[in-house]
């Protein structure tokens, strides 16, 4: 029986080769590219929570002759409508916020996922960031608690004739429990931050890798 052996030549061994780098360029521009593409749209997610909401503060000021007193007055910071993103609640630290939001990519499935960082609290099987983002129904308890009032609410009531002595006041506000208080349903309205934010940039995401592919971004 005849043996016939074959060896690649040297033009074989270097496409072999040069596939291989080829390959190894790519891989290392689809990591780049998922990392660079779950910064822009975090960024930009950020950007899309407003800044909480707040009554209207009255601040009195002195000119300078001490005799005139004028009122200045900081705008109130209303709830954004439904269908528009969300308002954090706190300002400051970020990460006691809805803008806590984190992008982690997978390099062995090729995807990068990016959203709010879950506290492990749910509502109704859903979490505070799902009822954003998609809103839906949800059950919790709500009690009344005595606070104090805002000098908003004191100075309507001394406008309204319910507050004619200076001291400080009170109020009654909801608040929300898990434990305590009556049951209550509540409807809450979608407010998408994230699929805004994503869909803006997922057309870039081709010339972002072919950039870091052609070594045009570090």
């Amino acid at each position: 029986m005849l043996k016939i052996t074959a060896k690649p030549g040297q033009g074989f061994k270097k496409l072999l080769a040069d596939a291989q780098a080829e390959a190894s360029r790519a891989d290392k521009a689809t990591v780049k590219a998922l990392g660079r593409f779950g910064a822009i749209v975090r960024q930009d997610a950020r950007k899309l929570i407003g800044s909480p909401v707040r009554a209207p503060k009255f601040r009195q000021v002195y000119l300078d002759d001490e005799k005139r007193v004028i009122t200045i007055t900081t705008p109130a910071v209303a709830p954004r409508a439904p269908g528009k993103p969300p308002r954090a609640r706190f300002s400051g630290n970020e990460f006691a916020t809805l803008r806590n939001i984190r992008y982690l990519p997978d390099y062995n499935r090729k995807l990068v996922q990016i959203g709010f960082w879950e506290t492990g609290v749910k509502y109704s099987g859903k979490s505070g960031a799902e009822l954003h983002e998609f809103g839906g129904r949800f059950n919790t308890r709500v009690f009344m608690m005595r606070t104090d009032a805002t000098q908003q609410d004191i100075q309507t009531r001394r406008k309204n004739g319910m507050l004619t002595r200076t001291r400080k006041s009170t109020r009654i506000v909801p608040v929300e429990s898990r434990r305590y208080g009556r049951p209550v349903t509540f409807n809450m309205p979608k407010r998408p931050t994230m699929a805004p934010a994503f869909d803006k940039h997922k057309n870039n995401m081709t010339q972002i890798w072919i950039d870091y592919y052609n070594a045009r971004r570090r």
